[in-house]
């Protein structure tokens, strides 16, 4: 199961993978060729290897809003997805890698059988070979034994401070030592889109407990 062991919050379902390559392509056609991707009916994860370049910060973003969009997702919501997913592809490219690396931005969606609840995470790989080239996620996971806020690290390392906000919207924010080298960072969100709300079980949960972890082992010891 793609998102959660608790049968009365998720259902089984097929999942589907897509994989797309952002490097030469025109935003129009790119754009195009993601948003006639988006399933609505199997939980999906989309693969988007992007070139370090800000004009494919910008066809992500758009994606995400129209991921979003076909879900019906209420506003308010989209507007804080963009707006932080933005960020996080914003920062890998600026911070995260050199250019022309090919950073990662994997999306995975699922909405419950009736409707009632989406589920979404995000997570952004970069590899390392920024600005920043110390090794962000284990200096992070290390502040995590010393209890000092891993945020503080992210922010001095990588600069613009979204992260206290995206903490207060999202269900986990989490790092890791990426596939790639470098850093992912990871946000996930419940979503109840019949009252505009998160889904209050994981709302508290989260709330009550910040996530410094790796992200999966399989992330670690997947081909180089």
């Amino acid at each position: 199961m793609l998102f959660s062991k608790n049968p009365d919050i998720m259902q089984k379902i097929n999942v589907s993978m897509k994989e797309f390559f952002l490097v030469e392509q025109p935003y129009e056609s790119a754009f195009s060729d993601l948003v006639n991707a988006i399933d609505t009916e199997n939980d999906t994860i989309y693969t988007i290897h992007y070139r370090s370049d800000f004009a494919n910060s910008k066809i992500i973003r758009d994606f995400v809003g129209a991921i979003f969009d076909a879900f019906e997702v209420p506003v308010p919501w989209r507007g804080r997805f963009v707006l932080i997913t933005d960020e996080l592809v914003n920062n890998s490219i600026e911070h995260g890698s050199e250019k022309n690396d090919i950073n990662e931005c994997i999306i995975k969606t699922h909405r419950k059988a009736d409707n009632s609840l989406f589920k979404i995470s995000v997570e952004v790989h970069d590899t390392g070979k920024g600005r920043h080239k110390t090794d962000l996620a284990d200096e992070m996971l290390h502040k995590k034994d010393e209890k000092i806020d891993s945020h503080e690290v992210y922010m001095g390392k990588r600069g613009r401070g979204l992260f206290r906000i995206t903490e207060k919207i999202v269900d986990k924010l989490s790092f890791g030592v990426s596939n790639k080298g470098g850093l992912v960072v990871k946000i996930e969100k419940c979503i109840d889109t019949n009252n505009n709300s998160c889904h209050e079980e994981e709302k508290t949960k989260n709330t009550q407990e910040k996530s410094i972890e790796k992200i999966s082992e399989k992330n670690s010891q997947k081909t180089k």
